[in-house]
């Protein structure tokens, strides 16, 4: 293991422009300066994340579940960095249909459903940071029932006042594919976001159910 050696160490007192340099195991460089460590914003906090392509490793909640390039990945929704709310449950079921977590888990086949009610909606919240979204991804259910086909992407900084990022009208979405789309002119950060079902599946119900969503963009904090 590499050591430091026949350094002079003083005592000395940081000015705002001192900085510390840090790297994380993926490479990616990290200045933390004096205002940093009392609670002021830089570059440090910030990270951009580019959508690549559907199902890679450059999304926000990959990024969080790494702990922002520093670990292994682990499912950030288990893990309470991002917080996921549905307004109903299919069949009251919350160890599969009801499981958030299944939504980040990167594995087809494993996703959420709501009961058969119109304008249900799937929350995720991202416990503080907030993200300036350029592109999301969603994928749809492996079953050939029920696949997700009008939806709205909604942005809100309390919960409770929405606005519209992309809106989508009876598209063909297979089964475990991916839609994707880029959100151009985005200058504002919001802490959540949700999909709002605004009509009925491709059996006809108002069932809102999908394997897993992904964001990029410019995440703060």
């Amino acid at each position: 293991m590499p050591q430091i050696k026949d350094i002079a160490i003083t005592k000395t007192i940081a000015g705002n422009a001192d900085f510390l340099v840090m790297q994380s195991p993926s490479g990616e460089t990290y200045k933390i300066t004096k205002s940093d460590l009392l609670g002021g914003s830089s570059s440090s906090t910030t990270k951009i994340l580019t959508y690549s392509s559907n199902g890679d490793a450059n999304g926000v909640f990959y990024w969080l579940g790494t702990q922002k390039g520093l670990a292994a990945w682990g499912n950030p929704i288990s893990a309470g960095q991002v917080a996921v709310t549905m307004s109903s449950i299919f069949n009251n079921d919350s160890t599969t249909h009801g499981n958030g977590s299944l939504l980040a888990n990167r594995l087809p086949g494993t996703g959420v459903a709501t009961t058969n009610t119109a304008s249900q909606n799937i929350k995720f919240g991202l416990n503080g940071k907030k993200l300036i979204c350029t592109n999301y991804s969603i994928r749809g259910r492996s079953s050939t029932t029920n696949e997700i086909r009008n939806w709205k992407f909604q942005a809100s900084n309390d919960s409770s006042t929405w606005v519209d990022l992309d809106s989508v009208v009876n598209t063909s979405l297979g089964s475990s594919t991916w839609y994707s789309k880029s959100i151009s002119g985005q200058t504002i950060a919001y802490e959540f976001f949700r999909i709002l079902s605004t009509g009925v599946d491709s059996g006809g119900a108002n069932i809102l159910a999908f394997d897993e969503l992904e964001l990029y963009g410019t995440l703060q904090g």
